[in-house]
């Protein structure tokens, strides 16, 4: 089987071949697991953004509806407060006269 340094160097040619491979697919597999894994964290991040986007909006929206009825609302109370204000000077000139 072995007749010559000749055959020696293919057998440790062909070994070192054979762990040059096995290494390079190893770190290919690694890589490959760590781009997923990033890729995953990446599209949970996004979902995340997502989720705080909708919910800015919401209360963006929210407090668009409330400043247009807190407008309604002061309204109401002033003329409340007004009309309030103009009977007690009504009973004050009652009570002068």
């Amino acid at each position: 089987m072995i007749e010559s340094t000749k055959d020696i160097f293919w057998l440790v040619a062909a070994f070192s071949l054979a762990f040059f491979t096995f290494f390079v697919c190893w770190t290919m597999y690694y890589l490959v697991m760590m781009l997923r894994d990033a890729s995953k964290v990446i599209a949970s991040i996004k979902q995340k953004i997502e989720l705080v986007d909708t919910i800015l909006h919401l209360i963006q929206e929210k407090l668009e509806k409330t400043s247009s009825h807190l407008s309604l609302i002061s309204e109401s109370i002033m003329k409340v407060a007004g009309f309030f204000m103009d009977r007690e000077s009504e009973k004050k000139e009652r009570k002068k006269k």
